[in-house]
């Protein structure tokens, strides 16, 4: 069997969001399973080849099309011999590969879907996309729009979670029951030693763009000085990157945020020690549907404090928060009693039943088959 992947970014190639680090890990599970991977990506980081030309990381071969609405031309970027499409995100490309294979079997996962509410509230944020900017820009947009609701009525659709199946049926009048649940998942560890740190201990594991708003997570830090934070991540704006690092390394001159340490982008055995000793993930995002880091935190048995309640999972594993003060309030709630180790434990046993990658895989490739004839 052949899968071709459809998605807009793969981690560690320049890019370094969750949706990127899931098509990455779910070709390569998919490829230790005897599965050829292609993937289609558009260029968006310089580390990416020009356009038209094949990279092969981890595997899986990808494609690289240009970032402009000109890729609508460029057919034999999107044909495939593979069995399935499977599109992650990206609309107009999940159109262009679903319109040029029409015969091929299609699947459409959504990551994530914000409405047009969302997106206005996002579009003054220094760096986030507007929609609202221009009018080429808009005809663009709807011109994707339309492409993309009419490649969805050729697919089987699913979502990540299941917060977003009211917002597929708001937009694209899909009926919540014609949505399966296709989750993303992580590697649950086979053993977990007590290797927790004596202090409390907050991790924050994320970009430090502007829809993440870190300085939520700075002034949280600021009011509650017992508590070291660690920032694993990284802004994918150099100035704005280099804008927080100078501003808390001035601050700790003057022996202030002495708990906030900046550790910059880890992965591999790096994240995982910090995983594993973190007590509490932080996440004071505007906006975020079910972030991998979540789950990543679950499964090192980490409680969360966060802006944003998915699924009800930061109510249920910790303590979901408006505002920096009512987060330090949480923080210390969590804190007290050694309350976020119950809840950890519980947030593990919660991520091993629902999202370990070995079950997560097999009911994707459960999927492709059932479709394939």
């Amino acid at each position: 069997m052949k899968v071709l992947l459809v998605t807009s970014e793969f981690f560690e190639w320049g890019l370094y969001g969750g949706f990127g680090a899931f098509a990455r890990k779910l070709g390569v599970e998919l490829i230790k399973r005897g599965i050829e991977v292609d993937a289609v990506i558009p260029r968006l980081s310089p580390k990416q080849g020009p356009h038209g030309s094949i990279e092969v990381i981890d595997g899986i071969k990808i494609k690289n099309v240009q970032m402009n609405i000109l890729r609508t031309f460029y057919k034999k970027m999107y044909k495939t011999d593979a069995n399935i499409i499977h599109a992650q995100c990206s609309p107009l490309d999940t159109a262009l590969a679903f319109k040029f294979n029409p015969k091929t079997p299609k699947v459409v996962t959504f990551q994530d879907l914000r409405t047009k509410e969302e997106m206005q509230l996002l579009a003054g944020l220094q760096g986030e996309w507007n929609p609202q900017r221009g009018i080429k820009n808009r005809l663009e947009n709807a011109y994707i729009e339309f492409l993309y609701k009419r490649a969805l009525k050729r697919a089987d659709i699913f979502s990540q979670a299941e917060m977003l199946k009211p917002k597929i049926k708001m937009l694209y009048g899909i009926d919540p029951q014609e949505i399966g649940t296709l989750p993303n998942f992580v590697d649950i560890p086979s053993t977990l030693s007590a290797c927790k740190s004596d202090t409390p201990s907050v991790l924050w594991l994320g970009r430090l763009d502007d829809v993440k708003r870190f300085d939520w997570c700075i002034e949280t830090a600021r009011l509650v000085p017992e508590a070291d934070f660690y920032v694993l991540g990284r802004s994918h704006d150099e100035a704005k990157d280099h804008e927080y690092r100078s501003m808390i390394e001035n601050q700790q001159e003057k022996g202030r945020l002495l708990n906030v340490h900046m550790l910059g982008f880890m992965s591999g055995e790096e994240k995982t020690k910090m995983l594993s000793k973190a007590w509490i993930l932080i996440n004071t995002s505007i906006y975020e549907c079910l972030p991998v880091s979540f789950l990543e935190a679950f499964s090192y048995k980490c409680s969360i404090l966060s802006t944003r309640d998915p699924d009800g999972l930061t109510s249920r594993f910790g303590y979901s928060g408006r505002d920096p003060k009512d987060l330090s309030n949480g923080l210390r709630w969590l804190i007290k009693d050694d309350r976020w180790r119950e809840l950890g434990e519980a947030a593990y046993e919660h991520v091993k039943k629902k999202h370990e990658t070995s079950e997560c895989v097999d009911k994707h490739i459960e999927i492709y088959r059932s479709l394939v004839k």
